[in-house]
């Protein structure tokens, strides 16, 4: 009998391919390695960093959702579970995931709680994907650069912080989860912002951005200048979110615009503080302007701000200032 050619090609290659498959078992999931189990625990080293205790809640609701498993979170070393630990600082920042079969445990190491709280979202996404993980289980992340901050959130800070169905403590595991270390917290309360002078001038909202320190807080010099409750309001949520930032192992940021426009009634009163004009002619109907740095009482003024800022919201880790934009400007 004569084959083709062709036929003959396949005929072989499919008897090499068996022959090479026959060795070789299909993998099966029901042998993959590691399953959580219901005597497993959650275990934490002592004295835990409050985000190592977000991330250990948030991994025992996770098993209790994608399981129906109880895990208990403890302080105390387990024989089975999950290990949640903090190496030394470590540069660049990392975390490790790794799976330990001879003593049935996942480990989770990061060079920071926030790192471990990172790992610990890694590993709910790999969980979420297949019921179990393979017994050689390993996954490194490093970060190349050590800060990686939001900026101009529009969810968070920005003109669009009233949408509906916003959760902050959500919003900032989300940004765990995608690896930022550090978030602005300043913001105006509501939609409604101060300063108008012109009802008609829509220049305010152009300047909704970094809210300046004298939108919390304020001093000698600005006694009266906003309303106390006004600020207030401002205070109380800056600390709110603050605190919630911190508390994922986030670094709290405050990104203020400064020196930014005041009052045109303040500089009616005080002519010898008026500064240049911070306005954009093309954008604005009335003329704005900040206060002039070169006087030694403004100075004074903003290091006041400063402290009473840093003694009222300790949370914040890092202070960022914007010079010559929306709507704050120095004297030149």
């Amino acid at each position: 009998m004569k084959i083709p050619i062709p036929a003959l090609i396949l005929l072989v290659l499919s008897h090499t391919w068996t022959a090479s498959s026959a060795g070789r078992a299909a993998p099966r999931d029901s042998d993959e390695g590691l399953r959580i189990a219901a005597d497993w625990s959650i275990c934490l080293p002592p004295s835990p960093h409050r985000a190592l205790v977000r991330a250990a809640s948030d991994l025992q609701e996770f098993i209790n959702t994608r399981y129906g498993l109880e895990l208990k979170i403890t302080e105390t070393s387990a024989a089975k579970g999950i290990l949640l630990a903090v190496n030394q600082p470590a540069q660049p920042d990392r975390f490790s995931v790794r799976a330990d079969p001879g003593s049935r445990q996942f480990r989770i190491e990061g060079s920071s709680p926030l790192a471990v709280y990172q790992g610990v979202l890694l590993l709910e996404d790999r969980l979420a994907e297949r019921p179990s993980l393979r017994s050689n289980f390993a996954e490194t992340v490093v970060y190349p650069f050590k800060d990686r901050c939001i900026i101009w959130d529009a969810l968070l800070t920005g003109q669009n912080k009233g949408a509906l169905g916003f959760d902050l403590e959500s919003h900032v595991r989300e940004a765990v989860r995608l690896g930022y270390t550090g978030m602005e917290c300043n913001r105006f309360v509501g939609m409604k912002l101060l300063q108008q002078g012109n009802p008609g001038d829509p220049y305010p909202w152009y300047t909704y951005w970094g809210p300046s320190m004298d939108q919390f807080v304020s001093s000698p010099l600005f006694e009266g200048v906003f309303p106390a409750d006004y600020l207030a309001r401002n205070l109380a949520d800056l600390k709110r979110v603050s605190e919630t930032v911190a508390s994922f192992g986030l670094k709290p940021i405050f990104t203020g615009y400064e020196p930014r426009f005041v009052p045109e009634m303040l500089l009616q009163r005080r002519p010898d503080l008026r500064g240049p004009r911070v306005d954009h002619p093309l954008r604005s109907m009335t003329p704005r302007y900040s206060l002039c740095t070169d006087v030694p009482e403004v100075l004074e003024h903003y290091r006041a701000l400063a402290r009473k800022l840093a003694a009222e919201v300790p949370a914040i880790a890092e202070v960022r200032i914007i010079f010559h934009d929306s709507g704050a400007g120095l004297c030149w």
